[in-house]
């Protein structure tokens, strides 16, 4: 199945970003999206995403404090890192799971992420594209 076609906001469908990004996290957890990717790109600053999980693509951030500092509640137990390492014992910062966030938290966090994080500036227009 080819890709879907870029989606941009702001735009008719998407007056903000935060609107897309949270557009993205309910359609990748619907039924049949379960287990393909999103890449969310904003200025010089990109992501992947999946129904379950965040990835900075090799940027380690410490998403949970991140999530925090945008008023998320409960972030330190609703956003946990990765591991990897022998045994899985090191927490992973390029991929965070986020499965216990409602759809509009995800978008806060992917917001917070792209612009507190990896420097884009929040008036940069943002572009999502879903694979598979």
């Amino acid at each position: 199945m080819p890709h879907q076609p870029d989606l941009r906001a702001p735009g008719p469908d998407f007056p903000t970003p935060r609107d897309l990004y949270a557009w993205c996290v309910t359609e990748l957890r619907s039924v049949h999206r379960m287990d393909q990717w999103a890449t969310i790109t904003c200025a010089h600053a990109t992501i992947q995403l999946n129904a379950r999980t965040i990835n900075t693509l090799l940027q380690p951030i410490d998403l949970a404090h991140l999530a925090a500092d945008a008023g998320i509640p409960d972030a330190q137990a609703r956003v946990r890192p990765g591991s990897t390492g022998l045994f899985k014992k090191r927490p992973d910062l390029t991929l965070h799971t986020i499965a216990a966030l409602t759809p509009t938290e995800a978008a806060t966090l992917i917001d917070a992420t792209l612009v507190a994080a990896l420097g884009a500036s929040p008036d940069d227009p943002a572009e999502a594209a879903i694979e598979g």
